[in-house]
């Protein structure tokens, strides 16, 4: 339960859920998504997929049944989290999940014919 409250403080998420549900916050106190369209995450990357791949952990490729990977990733943070190097590891981790997804499609899509069968 601490790690969520850390969690929630340093995204600025102090609110709970009773209050955003019961209507006793009003919209301006709530921060909204923004999303920018016609943008690609991670575009300029000099890796490439496959090196982006190879740094993923072994522990993600064993164990698949009794692993948790955001316990594990959860457990890896230090006591005192700075957010400049929490959103930098972030978006470590979420370029990796972008490379295997699109592993996993141009796979996919290389053996579409054999899936139809």
């Amino acid at each position: 339960m601490a790690i969520r409250s850390r969690f929630r403080s340093l995204l600025g998420l102090e609110h709970t859920r009773k209050e955003l549900d019961s209507g006793s916050l009003d919209e301006n106190s709530i921060g909204t998504a923004v999303f920018k369209d016609g943008e690609r995450e991670f575009e300029n990357d000099p890796l490439s997929n496959d090196e982006v791949i190879s740094t993923i952990e072994e522990i993600y490729f064993h164990e698949v049944d009794s692993f948790d990977p955001s316990d594990h990733e959860l457990k890896k943070l230090p006591e005192v989290l700075n957010k400049e190097e929490l959103d930098e590891y972030r978006n470590v981790l979420r370029r990796q999940a972008q490379a295997v997804s699109k592993k996993l499609y141009m796979k996919v899509l290389d053996n579409q014919k054999a899936y139809m069968q």
